[in-house]
């Protein structure tokens, strides 16, 4: 083998010089990566940080655990609000919201300050929910700053939509649902779950004036809905019967109509019943009523012509039903396991429960599946003892539970004990009987919500 030219020799050590001066930046720029800020921080977490030593699914689910701070009925979106305040705190924790969607399912766009830079965040908001179904909520009065930014909003997903809020503003008769909101709801909401439709405003006393055939029409476009509560309205005056086509809800599972406080104070403005002869719910469960504002024969006409098998019905009584008008709707409700009647005395000295208390003692052919019974009422009202342990008595076998909540404040949302002595209270040998029944298996309280009689 002839020797190497010094040419070749020094083209052999120019190449050898050249592989270990790569391989020496490449470890240079190996050290520099591991010596960046970010690089540093996500280490220095890794040893100080338990968290980030926790797989991504449990660092998720532990976002998912946070209690978003109270947001009552004037929720915005806040820039500091869950969960926009993770994306603040660290790279890391950016990184882990950014990754659950499940975090931005649920947007409130209560009283959005009139500003393009919010309108942005509701849109960035809802895209990092992903594919996942949506939780909605408007203000028809904070809405009017994003305008047609809503509609293209609710446009966008209305086909991930699950579960839409829409509170109404107080102050002013609107002519209907469409225009109390700046924008038009076309839908079809075809995956709407969840409706609730109520006044902007946390009091029991402000309602909202609204058009039944423009409820009608935006419940004809929900046609899946399984949970509809409408309360704090009320219907303008109508003058005769509607002529609108009946609209059946094949999915409706519950449905509250009326103002919840009513069920603590008397005559409260409020929506009741106002739309059941215009509907039909077959697969109706829970059924809330404040007031009945429509004919006897109007809801005795919802139940026979729905014929749902309804387990849970709430009702709030403003006057004394007749026996046979109790028949007639107990007759058409058979699969009734829970019954709820609230009732707040009058001038008048009446029990308006008495008919209810008639008409179960008559027969075990009137709800006979009944196992709940609960009755609330305030501490001055008349109560016919005699007939209800009548009923008790009569319905022992059957019935699990009875409870007679007896209201001393007027506002049943701040409890107060009740005193020593008041009409409502039953006398010794009532208690006794009603001690009597709770030995024989039946579970019973009488008093308030904190305080047992018995």
């Amino acid at each position: 083998m002839s020797p190497t030219s010094p040419v070749a020799d020094l083209h052999i050590q120019i190449d050898k010089l050249s592989k270990k001066i790569e391989i020496q930046k490449q470890v240079l720029r190996h050290l520099e990566e591991q010596r960046s800020p970010g690089q540093a921080r996500i280490q220095l977490n890794s040893f100080t940080d338990p968290m980030a030593r926790l797989p991504l699914e449990i660092q998720s689910h532990i976002f998912l655990c946070v209690e978003p701070k109270a947001r009552h009925h004037s929720t915005q979106v806040d820039l500091g609000d869950f969960p926009l305040a993770f994306l603040n705190v660290c790279h890391f924790w950016r990184v882990i919201a950014l990754s659950t969607p499940r975090l931005w399912t649920t947007i409130s766009m209560m009283t959005v300050p009139r500003t393009a830079n919010h309108t942005e965040v509701c849109k960035a908001w809802l895209g990092r929910a992903r594919t996942l179904p949506l939780s909605i909520s408007l203000d028809s009065e904070g809405c009017f700053g994003l305008d047609s930014g809503v509609q293209d909003l609710i446009t966008q997903y209305e086909q991930q939509l699950r579960k839409l809020t829409l509170q109404l503003q107080v102050g002013s008769l609107f002519g209907g649902i469409d225009s109390a909101l700046p924008f038009r709801l076309e839908g079809p909401f075809l995956a709407l779950r969840d409706l609730t439709i109520r006044s902007n405003r946390f009091n029991k006393l402000d309602s909202v004036t609204v058009d039944r055939s423009k409820l009608i029409e935006l419940l004809r476009v929900c046609p899946a809905v399984s949970h509809c509560c409408m309360s704090n309205l009320v219907c303008e005056e109508e003058t005769g019967h509607l002529d609108l086509s009946p609209l059946t809800l094949p999915s409706l599972e519950t449905l509250h109509l009326g103002n919840p406080f009513s069920f603590a104070f008397d005559r409260m403005g409020g929506n009741s019943a106002f739309i059941l002869p215009y509907l039909c719910a077959p697969a109706l469960k829970d059924l809330s009523l404040t007031a009945l504002n429509i004919p006897d024969q109007a809801l005795v006409s919802f139940f026979a012509r729905s014929a749902s098998p309804l387990e849970s019905f709430t009702l709030s009584l403003e006057y004394v039903w007749t026996e046979s008008f109790v028949d007639q709707c107990l007759r058409l409700i058979p699969t009734l396991t829970a019954l709820k009647l609230f009732a707040v005395s009058d001038s008048e000295l009446d029990d308006r429960f008495l008919p209810f208390f008639e008409v179960l003692s008559a027969s075990h052919n009137h709800l006979p599946l009944l196992r709940q019974l609960t009755l609330r009422t305030d501490c001055s009202s008349f109560i016919n003892y005699e007939r209800l342990l009548h009923m008790l008595t009569t319905r022992r076998t059957s019935l699990e539970s009875f409870e007679l909540k007896l209201l001393w404040s007027d506002d049943d949302y701040h409890e107060y004990d009740l005193p020593l002595d008041f009409e409502a209270k039953p006398d010794a040998d009532v208690l006794a009987a009603l001690r009597q029944l709770g030995k024989d298996g039946m579970q019973i309280h009488v008093g308030s919500s904190t305080r047992n009689l018995l």
